[in-house]
This record gives structure tokens, C-alpha cells and sequence, in this order.
């Protein structure tokens, strides 16, 4: 369970991965600077199969609005 958790432009990425420890992501920019003390984890989707990361989620599981 998350307890910051933020959503940000890629500009500063560097500067982000000092304020945390796990990021999950598509993005393979973000994935490729991840320093050796964080983890990264990869979010697989149909757009990003170009490259892998060491750990990787998969889901095929909608998102539901609930009200």
C-alpha cells in the first residue's frame, strides 16, 4: 500500500527518483535512469514491448468506475 503516491511530467525525472524508492512505469526513460539502490518496475502494454525490465507487471484486468 502507497502512501505518496504522485503522477508527473518526464522533465524531471532524475530529480524525482530522489524522492522515491519504487516507481512503476511505462516509460522507458524512466526505467533506464533508475539508480542501483531503487526499483523499477516495468507496467507492460501493448506499446512498450520494445524492451524489458528485470521486474514486470501484466494485467488485462479493466478498470471499473465505481459509484
Amino acid at each position: 500500500m502507497g502512501n505518496n503516491i504522485k503522477f508527473s511530467t518526464s522533465d524531471k525525472i532524475s530529480e524525482l527518483w530522489d524522492e522515491c524508492d519504487v516507481w512503476i512505469t511505462d516509460n522507458k526513460k524512466i526505467v533506464d535512469v533508475c539508480p542501483e539502490e531503487k526499483e523499477c518496475i516495468k507496467f507492460n502494454t501493448s506499446y512498450n514491448q520494445y524492451f524489458t525490465n528485470i521486474k514486470e507487471i501484466y494485467t488485462n484486468i479493466p478498470i471499473q468506475k465505481y459509484q
